[in-house]
């Protein structure tokens, strides 16, 4: 299968045991009404662009590793489980970034395990991750957001609170 600069809108799970070329095209991982696993088959079938709009709970599971140019996934998003059994390279944008009150969660889909992700040097906002080591040690640097534990070359950074302007004096004196 080959999708040529347009894009593949899926409700279901992809399991790739053939061949595959994004050719620029993009796949959409959407569900509202049950998690969704992704099997991409390896690098020889690497993605273009994900964007990940799935709602539910359990959100989407990338069982093996993931290759692709651009991950996005934003508020909305409950969870991103990755499988512990490979690097997953992100060559271009991790762009995965919840909300203040809708953090993204992003840990392994096996328990305690370490899962590994290879992305250029980025910055993420409002994350909840645990388990995660940037395989290349580049850094990924998550503002409002929670540290999980056992995260490597994350940075969670918090980000200053604006000072308030000065109340201005209205003189009075006296």
């Amino acid at each position: 299968m080959t999708v040529h600069y347009g894009t593949v809108t899926l409700g279901g799970s992809w399991l790739n045991s053939g061949s595959f070329s994004s050719n620029y095209g993009a796949v959409v991982l959407n569900s509202s009404s049950g998690s969704q696993s992704v099997t991409t088959g390896g690098t020889s079938s690497a993605f273009s662009t994900i964007t990940v709009t799935n709602t539910y709970a359990s959100g989407v599971t990338f069982t093996d590793a993931l290759y692709c140019g651009t991950l996005t996934a934003a508020s909305g998003v409950q969870k991103l489980l990755f499988g512990t059994s490979g690097v997953h390279t992100i060559t271009s944008r991790f762009n995965v970034n919840g909300s203040s009150g809708n953090l993204i969660t992003l840990v392994p889909s096996a328990t305690s395990m370490n899962w590994y992700i290879d992305t250029p040097s980025t910055t993420v906002s409002y994350l909840d991750v645990s388990y995660s080591h940037e395989a290349s040690g580049k850094t990924i640097t998550a503002s409002y957001s929670v540290d999980g534990g056992n995260n490597e070359n994350w940075v969670f950074a918090t980000t200053p609170t604006p000072t308030p302007a000065p109340t201005p004096d209205t003189g009075g004196g006296g």
